[in-house]
């Protein structure tokens, strides 16, 4: 069984943050969509987060993770979305119900 933290490693997910990257993020096609809210982080070198949803998104992930940053989201922190390129419809869904169980849940 996959854990989310598997599923984070597996995938090579890029970070898409509104206003610092969003002029130059590159990504096309189907994949994995995850909006996560950035927490406050123990070490300066490291990121922690919660995840807020995840979902596949086919044909275009990235025009999918624009508009779910453009929501409401109950954060306490900075909202952004990572989004990893995969495929194959089976697989996105097995990642996302692993993803989705740890919704809301700090990583």
């Amino acid at each position: 069984m996959q854990t989310a933290l598997s599923v984070l490693s597996k995938y090579d997910f890029k970070q898409l943050r509104p206003g610092e990257n969003d002029a130059v993020f590159k990504f096309s096609g189907p994949g994995i969509v995850v909006i996560a809210c950035q927490n406050t982080s123990v070490a300066p070198s490291e990121i922690m987060f919660s995840i807020i949803t995840a979902l596949s998104a086919d044909p275009d992930a990235l025009e999918v993770a624009h508009r779910l940053l453009k929501q409401k989201w109950t954060c306490n922190g900075y909202v952004f979305a990572m989004l990893a390129p995969v495929k194959d419809e089976a697989e996105r869904l097995e990642a996302i119900a692993t993803l989705s169980s740890r919704c809301s849940a700090g990583i």
